[in-house]
């Protein structure tokens, strides 16, 4: 529905939260109508997330086009509030490219049971999946930083031991 404007008028208009947008399914001149939408009223910045998102349960990996997020921060990074990243993919490896790509938000639906019938079962996580996801997002948070110390104090040690001099 993210081209419903009615819809989205009453959500730029009289809902007062984040609105949050997947652009799956959607070209681009669609998107830029849907941000426009919203710098009408002075709140793509501040209101406006939207979601990378290639619609398709399960998609397969040669179609997720992680690489569209960077085409978001190229044309949408200084007008919208934030980019996330919505997957309809098995595992969570992806979930953690796009956050490293600079996704803040990575949105997946969830299931008790992935063999349960319907289109959205097979590309949901279950409970277990969703907690692994959210450690390892943490985790990839944690190293994403530049050293403190050109040589760490965890390599000090390492250094010593295996680290020789050429006289």
């Amino acid at each position: 529905c993210n081209n419903n404007f009615e819809m989205l008028g009453v959500l730029r208009d009289e809902f007062k939260g984040q609105v949050q947008i997947s652009i799956g399914m959607t070209s681009r001149d669609e998107v830029e109508e849907i941000v426009n939408f919203f710098e009408e009223t002075d709140q793509a910045q501040s209101r406006l997330v939207i979601y990378s998102c290639t619609s398709g349960y399960p998609v397969p990996a040669k179609d997720l086009s992680l690489l569209e997020i960077n085409w978001l921060y190229d044309n949408y990074g200084q007008r919208v509030s934030e980019i996330g990243f919505s997957g309809h993919h098995k595992g969570i490896a992806f979930d953690i490219a796009a956050f490293t790509l600079g996704a803040n938000y990575i949105e997946r639906h969830f299931t008790l049971d992935r063999t349960w019938k319907g289109t959205d079962h097979a590309a949901s996580l279950e409970p277990h999946g969703i907690r692994k996801l959210n450690k390892n997002l943490q985790y990839v948070y944690e190293a994403l930083k530049y050293k403190n110390n050109e040589i760490l104090k965890v390599e000090i040690e390492t250094r010593e031991k295996l680290k020789k001099e050429v006289i």
